[in-house]
């Protein structure tokens, strides 16, 4: 398979940011048209501080070897990952990083879909994404990934 690789196709680095973009996109657009103190709250919380410094700074992608031995990432340039991890780190994540990793990742999806229910436009698109990303990590990606220190780390075979 090609992740254990380490290396990423074009086609799946696209499926994962087309779709998680898609998401965050959609979900401030959203709650935006709601409130837009809270979409403003939303960006901030979720793909900025949330995926961008706890994610990618400090979390999960420190100790990646797919960003640290192979310079591939699905979610961004691998470069601009590499800029953003602090120091690669080693180890089991803490409690408190699991807990925030699954808070950030999926809350980037479930905290506005309450709003995107309403918006029947923004419904569809909103899903579609929702699936298209989370689903490829547990039928695709999750399964082959080398971060062995992932909370979503799923066993082989």
């Amino acid at each position: 398979m090609i992740c254990e690789t380490g290396k990423f196709t074009v086609l799946e680095q696209v499926w994962m940011q087309l779709s998680f973009n898609g998401i965050w996109i959609l979900g401030s657009i959203t709650l935006f048209l709601e409130n837009p103190i809270l979409a403003v709250a939303y960006f901030i919380i979720f793909p900025v501080f949330g995926i961008t410094y706890c994610i990618v700074h400090l979390w999960i992608c420190p100790r990646c070897p797919h960003i640290i031995e192979h310079s591939a990432c699905l979610q961004v340039n691998p470069s601009l990952t590499k800029k953003l991890i602090k120091k690669n780190v080693s180890g089991s994540l803490k409690l408190y990083e699991k807990a925030g990793f699954f808070i950030m990742l999926y809350g980037l999806f479930f905290i506005p879909l309450y709003w995107v229910i309403k918006n029947q436009y923004l419904l569809i698109p909103f899903v579609i994404f929702g699936l298209m990303h989370y689903l490829a990590y547990f039928i695709h990606f999750c399964k082959k990934c080398l971060n062995t220190s992932c909370p979503q780390k799923m066993k082989k075979g």
